[in-house]
């Protein structure tokens, strides 16, 4: 996730990082 944001040269807000962590918690 974080490096689909990198690719777009676009950096990450402490809220997408906060749900991409979420996301990978509700997974596990």
């Amino acid at each position: 996730m974080l490096d689909a944001a990198e690719a777009q040269g676009k950096e990450p807000t402490a809220d997408e990082i906060s749900a991409a962590f979420k996301a990978i918690g509700e997974q596990g």
